[in-house]
């Protein structure tokens, strides 16, 4: 997996890491960031992918809840989403924000350094760094990177009631890198008790291989 090198580097600022933790778990049944699905003494969801991202971005914050100590950025309203989490991320740190949800157990330092390689030789004008698989042509718009510019495309978006994130930003001013086969399975999330049973079963084939 390698970076798209087409382009000079452009200096663009240190980016925040933001986890996004501000959904309520109604199809899983319980707290999907409090999770521990690598081992019991290791750390849940929301902690491991904030320490995931302190490793590639330094600062952290959490969008969404106030939780062990991390720094903690309010949700502007209630039944805004993950776009009112990313809006909110943006308002407050007034940086460029890596936004990851707390749900992603197989996430790796690896692909969050690709992403933010690929950002860095962005065009000026990009807002959004994100991957895409390209055989299916879905785009990974909650575990990417969005620019400071991006904040007014949220703000009128969720003033006209848009909340759907992938609709917020004009396509041109998107960046998409090939989300390779292998890379696949780091955007795997939590959504029902069933993901639960193949994340445990996978941690237990890996461990005994």
């Amino acid at each position: 997996m390698n970076a798209d090198q087409t382009g000079p580097a452009h200096s663009r600022g240190d980016v925040v890491g933001v986890v996004l933790a501000g959904g309520k778990s109604l199809r899983l049944g319980r707290d999907k960031a409090l999770l521990k699905l690598h081992g019991e003494d290791k750390p849940c969801l929301l902690s491991r992918t904030a320490a995931l991202l302190r490793e590639v971005c330094g600062d952290v914050a959490i969008a969404g809840r106030d939780v062990f100590g991390w720094r903690h950025i309010p949700d502007p309203a209630p039944g805004l989403g993950p776009a009112g989490g990313i809006a909110a991320a943006l308002e407050f740190t007034g940086r460029a924000c890596l936004v990851l949800p707390c749900d992603l157990p197989f996430m790796t330092r690896a692909v969050l350094e690709n992403l933010l390689e690929a950002r860095a030789r962005g065009r000026p004008e990009t807002l959004l760094t994100a991957y895409k698989n390209f055989r299916t042509g879905r785009v990974e718009f909650l575990a990417a990177v969005y620019e400071q510019g991006a904040l007014p495309y949220f703000q009128a978006g969720i003033m006209l009631g848009l909340l759907k994130t992938g609709l917020m930003l004009p396509e041109e001013l998107q960046r998409h890198i090939a989300c390779e086969p292998e890379d696949d399975r780091a955007f795997f999330n939590i959504n029902a008790p069933g993901d639960v049973s193949f994340v445990l079963h996978s941690r237990l084939c890996f461990q005994s291989a």
